[in-house]
């Protein structure tokens, strides 16, 4: 019986170690999951909380983005959404204003930078959990400041697979380094 036992156990671990090797990556560059997943009808509704004066609280309300439809332009395909026009491309997702723009580099690494406008946004993290419902997702927290009297600062969080999950607005007040103009969070999304 013991040979039976130690036979099998030699056959499974062979088994294992030829079904494991150094160039299996359980995350293939096909499988990569989008930023943003673009297909029409999916949808993340967005608790948005307002401060005016910047720092004070204003009002909560949600607003809820949907993909409406998709459409060619420039022979890419683009979906249109509630919130602008966007697509998934092979550094990242882009938006489309008044041509092509670079707004969430991925995949990507921390500390990594690239260009919107002029602007530089810096990758803070891109494993960062964020909390939604009774779960946590691992996030890409990209910051984007705009230099400007007021100083403007944005810090946008994806979630790969999912999508927009959270974002604050921040404005440079001369009491305080930022205070808050608005927050988005994710409270439900469907995908299809």
């Amino acid at each position: 019986m013991n040979r039976r036992l130690l036979f099998l156990t030699v056959i499974m671990t062979a088994f294992c170690l030829n079904s494991c090797t150094k160039d299996s990556n359980p995350v293939s560059s096909g499988s990569i999951p989008e930023l943003l997943p673009l297909k029409v009808g999916n949808s993340w509704t967005m608790k948005r909380t307002l401060y005016y004066p910047p720092g004070t609280f204003w009002f909560i309300d949600t607003v809820t983005f949907t993909v409406t439809s998709d459409t060619v332009i420039e022979n890419q395909t683009w979906y249109n959404t509630t919130n602008g026009t966007y697509r998934n491309g092979p550094d990242g997702l882009y938006t489309y204003y008044s041509g092509p723009l670079l707004v969430g580099k991925y995949p990507s690494f921390p500390n990594d930078t690239f260009s919107v406008q002029g602007r530089t946004v810096t990758i803070i993290s891109t494993n960062e959990p964020k909390k939604i419902g009774s779960n946590f997702l691992p996030c890409y927290h990209y910051l984007e400041s705009i230099p400007s009297s007021n100083g403007f600062q944005f810090n946008t969080y994806y979630a790969p697979g999912v999508g927009w999950i959270h974002l604050e607005e921040a404005e440079g007040v001369p009491t305080k380094k930022y205070a808050l103009t608005a927050t988005w969070d994710l409270i439900a999304y469907q995908l299809k």
